[in-house]
């Protein structure tokens, strides 16, 4: 785990809204979107876990702030077929290798798919298939 992850000082704001998929949870640190939690059945716990492992000593709370209503609108309008590509800052902690993989994962075009072979080829490592995987 990154050292600044678990900083006492650290404030994460997380949001939750309706989508046509279902609830959407949404976590932002100042610095950026800290991860988006996809619709299911516990959504809203699987979301409170990661942040408790991830940010261990940081001040949580419900709330809004610029960066989450800016992703809110994003995915509102992503969901109505207005958006193809984001634009929001992020806040992604994780390993030299997990960063690799979430680089290349940001890079596939809109309406394309891929596989964990093809984006462990483009970070140059072609045997890490699983591991890549593993990193999402």
């Amino acid at each position: 785990m990154p050292a600044d992850c678990s900083r006492a000082s650290q404030q994460i704001l997380s949001l939750s809204f309706p989508t046509p998929l279902g609830r959407m949870y949404v976590a932002a640190t100042p610095k950026g979107i800290a991860r988006i939690e996809l619709p299911g059945p516990d959504a809203e716990a699987r979301m409170n876990v990661w942040l408790a492992l991830r940010f261990p000593l940081a001040s949580r709370r419900v709330g809004v702030s610029p960066i989450l209503r800016k992703a809110a609108s994003q995915l509102e309008a992503y969901f109505t077929g207005g958006l193809t590509e984001f634009s929001l800052p992020l806040d992604l902690r994780g390993t030299p290798f997990q960063l690799a993989v979430w680089h290349a994962v940001a890079m596939i075009p809109y309406n394309r798919t891929t596989t964990y072979g093809e984006i462990a080829r483009a970070i140059g490592r072609p045997r890490a298939v699983r591991a890549v995987g593993a990193a999402q």
